[in-house]
C-alpha cells in the first residue's frame, strides 16, 4: 500500500499495489510495453530480468503513472525518487532490475547488465 497521510486538515488516503512494473523507451516492444513483475514472498520486493534497449525508464505501480519511482540527479544511486527522473539506460542487453520497498523511508533499486 501507498499511505498518505495530511496532518494538515487530518486526511489520509491509501492505495493498494497489485503489481509493479518498468515502463519507457528502454522496455523493449517484445515485452508488450511494460514489463510487469508480482512481489516476491517479502510482498513489497520485486526483482525482473528483461532485455532493455537504448532508452529510458521508470518504475510504476498497478500500470498507470499515478504511482511513480525514477531517479533524480542529486540523490545517491540506487535510491528511487517519487514522480523522479527517468533512469537511462546506455547500452541494449538483459538487464536484472530489482525494487525493494521493504523499508520505509529506505527504499534502493538496482540495475544490473547480465553478462553472458
Amino acid at each position: 500500500y501507498l499511505l498518505k497521510m495530511n496532518t494538515d486538515n487530518n486526511t489520509w488516503s491509501c492505495a493498494k499495489i497489485n503489481c509493479s512494473g518498468l515502463n519507457g523507451s528502454a522496455v523493449s516492444a517484445h515485452a508488450n510495453a511494460e514489463a510487469i513483475r508480482t512481489p516476491a514472498k517479502e510482498g513489497i520486493a520485486w526483482s525482473i530480468t528483461t532485455h532493455l534497449t537504448k532508452g529510458d525508464f521508470r518504475f510504476r505501480a498497478n500500470n498507470s503513472n499515478a504511482i511513480n519511482f525514477g531517479h533524480n540527479a542529486s540523490a545517491e544511486i540506487g535510491i528511487p525518487n517519487y514522480n523522479g527522473e527517468s533512469i537511462h539506460i546506455a547500452k541494449p542487453g538483459s538487464y536484472t532490475i530489482k525494487l525493494d520497498l521493504r523499508y520505509a523511508g529506505n527504499y534502493a533499486y538496482s540495475v544490473q547488465k547480465n553478462y553472458n
